[in-house]
């Protein structure tokens, strides 16, 4: 009889395994989350009112993220770092790691690494590159997702991860954070990311990887069509075009932080 139960728990424990290494392999098949499925748009929704929800208590959340700053970085911080780690582990302990494929030189995952420095160090300088950078990647990955995954896949709920929660962690921080606005910081942001672009494509070149930004966006639904195609064959106007959408985020995050500004302002 407890042989049999031992049987018994070790079959649900090969079971359980076998599930959670479907998951974090993303082998699992089910609803879909890709660009304008019904999922899509749930998770539109839950930002919206995740943010919406911060608005109205914002006086309350920002005087207890101010008091306890330090612990709210290591929180988030540690959580965005778990994330990565079994984002990235798992495909290292499975045998399933291409440097081809798996290099976090991909913009949000770069991204997402800095924003993990900044929580840890605390380096406000790095927060100015992270905000403007969430606005130029993130922000554009939530509006046009580039993947196709089931809900019951890790990669899905890495993407929320990387992507929609960076994207509210990014508002908090700026609330908590004096970020002034000036014509030389933009410049340097700017010229930031266009080294990083440039030696992504470079090494895109010498290595014969695939690591693309502005792919993320040609490969939705909506854009899926000629010109945009001819666009991403073509090196040059694929940066250009890359570079114009980087200005559009800019735009964006300078719109978003004059705000803030003005909002602190009008509260002293």
């Amino acid at each position: 009889m407890i042989q049999k139960i031992r049987f018994v728990m070790l079959m649900i424990g090969q079971n359980n395994m076998i599930d959670l290494k479907s998951f974090l392999l993303n082998k699992n098949s089910g609803i879909t989350f890709s660009f304008l499925t019904p999922i899509y748009f749930l998770t539109l929704i839950f930002m919206a009112i995740i943010l919406l929800l911060i608005l109205i208590n914002e006086k309350k959340i920002i005087n207890c993220l101010k008091n306890n700053e330090k612990k709210f970085r290591i929180i988030i911080g540690t959580f965005l770092l778990f994330a990565y780690i079994l984002r990235r582990g798992t495909f290292i302990l499975f045998g399933f790691y291409n440097w081809r494929f798996h290099l976090d030189i991909n913009f949000c995952s770069f991204v997402n690494i800095l924003f993990i420095i900044y929580c840890f160090s605390g380096n406000k300088k790095l927060y100015t590159l992270c905000y403007y950078m969430v606005f130029i990647g993130p922000f554009f990955a939530i509006i046009f997702p580039s993947i196709s995954s089931s809900i019951f896949n890790y990669s899905f709920l890495n993407f929320i991860i990387i992507h929609h929660f960076i994207f509210i962690f990014n508002y908090l921080f700026l609330q908590i954070n004096d970020i002034d606005f000036s014509i030389k910081q933009i410049i340097k942001v700017n010229l930031f990311i266009m080294i990083f672009v440039m030696g992504t494509y470079i090494f895109n070149y010498i290595f014969g990887t695939s690591y693309n930004l502005f792919y993320s966006f040609i490969s939705s639904k909506l854009l899926n069509i000629g010109i945009f195609n001819s666009i991403l064959e073509n090196k040059i106007l694929s940066i250009l075009s890359l570079l114009f959408l980087n200005y559009i985020g800019v735009l964006v995050a300078i719109f978003c932080l004059k705000w803030t500004i003005r909002k602190k302002e009008l509260a002293m």
